[in-house]
Formats: C-alpha cells, sequence, structure tokens
C-alpha cells in the first residue's frame, strides 16, 4: 500500500501581495517626469482630441517609453483624468469659465493656456 504524505505548511503560505513583496532595487522614481508627462498629455488632447492621442503620442513627446507611462497610469483613462485634475488644481476659478456652446471647444480653452504655464 502506498503511503500518503500530509501537504506541509509552507505550501499553505499566503502567496507573497505587492505591499509585502520585497522591494526590487532600481531607480528612484522621479516625480518631475510625472508633470512632464501631464503636460505632454494636455498638449496632445489640445491639439488631436481625446479618441486619436495613444500613449505611444504621449511618450515620444516626453522622449520615453510607452511602459514608463503604463507604470505610473494604467491607462489612457486614467492619464487624461489626472492631467485635467491637475489642471483643475492650478488656478480655474468657476465665474471665468469659457462658454462657447460646446464641450470640447470649452475644454480646449481651459487646457491649452494652462499647458503653456509648464
Amino acid at each position: 500500500m502506498r503511503k500518503t504524505t500530509k501537504p506541509s505548511n509552507a505550501s499553505k503560505a499566503a502567496p507573497e501581495t505587492p505591499a509585502t513583496a520585497p522591494k526590487k532595487p532600481g531607480r528612484k522614481r522621479d516625480e518631475t517626469r510625472d508633470r512632464d508627462i501631464l503636460d505632454a498629455t494636455l498638449d496632445t488632447l489640445a491639439e488631436i482630441g481625446f479618441d486619436s492621442m495613444t500613449m505611444d503620442q504621449v511618450a515620444a513627446r516626453v522622449k520615453a517609453g510607452k511602459a514608463t507611462l503604463y507604470r505610473r497610469w494604467a491607462s489612457k483613462a486614467e492619464l487624461v483624468r489626472d492631467a485635467l485634475i491637475g489642471v483643475s488644481r492650478n488656478s480655474i476659478q468657476v465665474d471665468q469659465l469659457p462658454d462657447t456652446g460646446n464641450l470640447r471647444d470649452d475644454l480646449l480653452a481651459v487646457m491649452k493656456p494652462h499647458s503653456m504655464e509648464y
């Protein structure tokens, strides 16, 4: 008859999660790079719009690889969201918002001056 062995407790241990996994060695993340990427996003949005914009185009503008963007933002929508949040936090006055009668034109009017400030 065949002997069965009980599984060891080591195999029952919980897998490492990102919070408990040891940190990988590497270069420290440059936070100024985030601002450059967000500015390039605003410029690209203003020029060609959301539908035409790609992560590759934004990455090329800041001389980075697409992976650099995806390490910081999971999608184009998240990148654009953060770029627009940055604009809204930097001195947009509600009573001074443009009203061109067209949402796209309103957004362009808000974004263009702010993307040129940086």
